[in-house]
């Protein structure tokens, strides 16, 4: 199709004119006021060598008829050069066709050696020879390769003649021929069967049949282990006779735990939901192949986008259609494939491990039931719908509440883990693992009996059993810290936007938004990281405790200390755990466990008293509560 005048014609569309019918199968151009053939186009053809040809077209000032004042102020706009290209605002100087002072061009060279066709901005302020040129502001040049449609000349070096015809039209057969030969060179992928395609195919082919082997074989062996499916075996409450999971005192007197002590047992168990699996260097490989498999489609893509800006030569995909393709499917693939992954972020892990018994297991998938439990529902039934379309969305059988996957650590002939900083020991009788807890005195006068200080082997075994005296928060790492920051939805989606950006030629807005989501993702990543940090150093109390261990008093810190261990009260000391008072007396100020202002005053626990022992309730006058001063 012709191209258009760069006659303006908003003045045109201003003006009132009678509506005219005009069929598609009588439709004439000169019937049409912008139609390019109205300004009496001519053709050139410019030979730059001998391959190399390019068709020029002048485009002549329509005059007479009924529009010839609205040509005349549209020519005389003024008009700016978009070159070399911008996509907003060029800013290269304005100029009007009809003041030769202000003229600027597009001058192409032609270098008759090498073919190349050189092109440069040239206006009348530094080149005095356009003015002389430009005198005729009646006609307009531009050329087939002018993709801005940019006011141009004659190239330079360049051999041009006329192709029209003596009545005025061209000659249709030179105007076919004035086209430069073939010199696009064929890419390399066309077929779509070429070898380094079909290679990439058969290495995804293989990942996936590695992948459903993994699957199958992890089926088979699950099923063949029966024992193994324990997700549905509810924790029941602590046992009150021995177990792995009570430390005895040294004389062996009681055998059971604290009602206080068994109520947190339950509360903790309550809900409790464990799963062995173990650690299977089939499906380590495997899950390494899924992080080569997602990096290489981001690779691929990357590729894709680079041949579409022609950075291979020859190019790997044909630029006109070819690329756009693959590009499409590549980048639809890729979204899939991430989105999966996000979506099964807190599974991928355990996928790839066998699922085993408690008993033998190396982690344990614990997940702690958090049903919703509706306090007060409204009258008008807002609360009830939305349960309603909650529990409509929601995954039928999946089980809500907070999940983890621990290791499990041998410590001390005990196997241990450790759950929202509650230390589990695996219970042989029942086949799980439950709170550890040490069995202590229930009343006033076996507590009195047994504060004569523990052994070394004896504290080493109630730590190993209920954990050290500390609520360590973790701090996750550098990488722990991005990997959470980035694999989220939000993330996947704007990388994947960014893509579609990036190819469609959108490249400055791609890498301002780009830079602007990583500097984003770097401020929340160091703000989370000084509030975890801030949390971690509140956790992490220390301080010196006097004990007396193995017969004698020595300085420990505070999270060495065991159950049973006799401590000696400092003053002005914050105190590191809950303590029964023995012996003497002291004020305490419980403000901040309270809130109360006032001094409480503590009293040593009664002598010759089978009372038992509850510091919930009767007992607080005889307990220094942790966190008191």
């Amino acid at each position: 199709m012709p191209r258009w005048s760069p006659v303006l014609l908003s003045t045109l569309a201003l003006a009132t004119l009678a509506p005219v019918q005009v069929h598609s199968s009588s439709a004439n151009q000169m019937d049409f006021a912008a139609c390019p053939i109205r300004h009496s186009p001519e053709y050139y053809c410019c030979e730059y060598s001998e391959t190399t040809k390019v068709l020029y077209t002048k485009y002549n000032r329509p005059s007479g008829g009924d529009y010839e004042s609205y040509y005349i102020d549209g020519w005389n706009k003024q008009r700016q050069v978009n070159f070399p290209y911008v996509m907003y605002h060029p800013q290269t100087p304005k100029f009007y066709y009809n003041d030769p002072s202000t003229i600027c061009r597009v001058q192409a060279v032609a270098n008759t050696e090498t073919d190349e066709l050189t092109e440069e901005l040239q206006c009348a302020d530094t080149n005095s020879s356009l003015v002389a040129a430009s005198q005729d502001s009646t006609v307009f040049w531009t050329y087939s390769a002018n993709v801005r449609n940019n006011n141009a000349s004659f190239p330079v070096g360049a051999t041009c003649y006329s192709i029209m015809l003596r009545d005025g039209s061209v000659d249709s057969d030179l105007k076919a021929a004035c086209v430069s030969a073939s010199t696009s060179t064929t890419p390399r992928f066309t077929t779509y069967t070429e070898t380094p395609l079909v290679v990439i195919y058969l290495l995804y082919l293989a990942f996936f049949v590695l992948l459903g082997g993994w699957t199958g074989y992890k089926t088979y062996m699950q099923t063949t282990n029966l024992s193994v499916n324990e997700m549905n075996k509810k924790l029941i409450a602590t046992p009150q006779t021995p177990s792995r999971a009570v430390a005895g005192n040294a004389n062996g007197h009681h055998t059971g735990v604290r009602a206080s002590d068994t109520r947190m047992q339950i509360e903790a168990s309550e809900g409790l939901l464990q799963t062995g699996f173990s650690n299977s260097y089939l499906g380590t490989f495997v899950f390494g192949c899924v992080v080569v498999a997602s990096l290489a489609l981001n690779a691929l893509l990357i590729v894709i986008i680079a041949d579409y800006y022609g950075r291979f030569d020859p190019p790997l995909f044909d630029a006109s259609e070819d690329n756009a393709v693959v590009f499409i499917v590549m980048w639809v693939i890729t979204s899939i494939w991430f989105v999966t992954i996000v979506a099964l972020q807190d599974r991928i892990y355990n996928f790839f491990r066998l699922r085993v018994p408690l008993d033998k297991c190396e982690f344990v998938y614990m997940l702690k039931r958090d049903d919703t439990e509706v306090l007060l529902a409204d009258r008008s039934g807002v609360s009830d719908f939305v349960s309603k379309i909650e529990n409509f969305f929601a995954s039928k059988g999946k089980i809500s509440g907070y999940r983890t996957t621990v290791p499990v650590i041998e410590v001390g002939g005990l196997r241990i883990v450790e759950f929202q900083h509650l230390r589990y020991v695996y219970e042989e009788n029942e086949g799980r693992f439950v709170p550890g807890a040490v069995a202590l005195g229930n009343n006033y006068d076996d507590i009195l009996h047994e504060a004569k200080g523990l052994s070394d082997s004896e504290a080493e075994h109630r730590i190993n059993t209920v954990g050290y005296n500390s609520v360590d928060v973790e701090m996750p790492s550098l990488p722990v810290s991005i990997a959470h920051e980035f694999f989220t939805l939000f993330y996947i989606y704007q990388i994947m936007c960014y893509y579609v950006w990036y190819y469609f030629t959108y490249w400055n807005m791609g890498i301002v938004m780009t830079v602007v989501v990583l500097g984003a993702a770097v401020v929340n990543i160091y703000t989370q990281r000084q509030i975890q940090s801030s949390i971690v150093k509140m956790t992490r109390y220390r301080t010196d405790v006097t004990v007396f261990r193995a017969g004698e008093w020595r300085v420990l810190s505070s999270p060495d200390l065991a159950p049973g261990d006799l401590v000696k009260v400092s003053e002005n000391w914050v105190v590191p755990c809950d303590m029964a008072i023995v012996k003497g007396t002291t004020v305490c100020d419980e403000s901040m466990l309270t809130g109360e202002s006032m001094p409480v005053q503590k009293f040593p626990i009664p002598e010759r008293s089978s009372e038992v022992y509850d510091p919930e309730k009767g007992s607080k006058k005889h307990t220094l509560f942790a966190g008191t001063r």
